[in-house]
């Protein structure tokens, strides 16, 4: 009797998975997509298609479940330079602002150059703004909103996380997005000088361990090197310390300047 109670029990939670698991895509009559648990209010859209979330689109399990599913198909990657200035710094806020999960390569490092000349067919100008298989050259605040809300990103992103973790509270007063760092004890002067310049701009501040499975696990779901320091505000991502891109981000963010301090 035990072995068949275990075995419906089984059975129950992989019914009860596989429930959890089922999604609906649909497109409305102003052709914007929506991905739900839910099937849509009847006359609501013009294509309805049942579909699965896989287990890997639960990499940002922190945000809602449509913008796991846009993230987890339209990765959002934007390609800068510290000497791009206002494009890049509006950009950037733009992302920020909404919510958006994404991705920043410095072109300024030959690894990023190259990236982005391979994926522009040797266009350097920067913001690029890369969603999944689209890529926008420069900041066009109605290019990068349409792009982004066609491939099923919400209009505005609340993440969970950051009504959670104590490091934030300062920044929750201000409605300022958490800042994580990611560290190693080998990475050595990159992550000091990443731990000072935070520590400067009196940015409050998690520390996270990038050891073990776990942590670098963690890492790469932000950064495909995988490398730390890795800065993480809000959903924004930033690898390697590069002092003008942490503090493009950092005021992008709204964090305050200090008065007499950095500039």
């Amino acid at each position: 009797m035990r072995s068949v109670f275990f075995g419906f029990a089984a059975l129950f939670l992989l019914v009860t998975c596989a429930q959890a698991q089922q999604m609906y895509r649909w497109v409305d009559k102003d052709g914007r997509v929506t991905y739900s648990q839910s099937p849509p209010p009847a006359g609501a859209a013009k294509s309805v298609q049942p579909k699965r979330l896989d287990s890997s689109a639960s990499d940002f399990p922190t945000l809602p479940y449509a913008a796991q599913v846009a993230a987890h198909n339209f990765p959002v990657t934007m390609y800068a330079s510290p000497d791009c200035g206002a494009p890049c710094d509006d950009g950037r806020a733009s992302l920020q602002k909404r919510g958006i999960p994404f991705k920043e390569v410095s072109v300024a490092d030959p690894k990023g150059f190259e990236t982005l000349k391979a994926l522009s067919g040797g266009k350097t100008q920067v913001p690029v703004l890369q969603i999944g298989s689209r890529t926008l050259y420069g900041y066009d605040a109605i290019a990068w909103k349409n792009n982004l809300d066609e491939v099923g990103y919400p209009s505005s992103i609340f993440t969970p996380t950051q009504a959670a973790q104590p490091a934030a509270k300062a920044a929750r007063s201000n409605s300022l997005p958490l800042v994580r760092l990611f560290t190693h004890p080998q990475c050595g002067q990159p992550c000091e000088e990443a731990k000072a310049y935070l520590a400067g701009r009196a940015v409050p501040y998690q520390e996270l361990s990038a050891e073990g499975p776990a942590g670098q696990a963690e890492v790469r779901k932000y950064s495909e090197a995988g490398t730390v320091p890795l800065l993480l505000i809000g959903t924004t991502a930033l690898d390697s310390f590069d002092e003008s891109r942490y503090e493009s981000a950092i005021n992008a963010a709204g964090y305050p300047r200090l008065i007499g301090g950095r500039r």
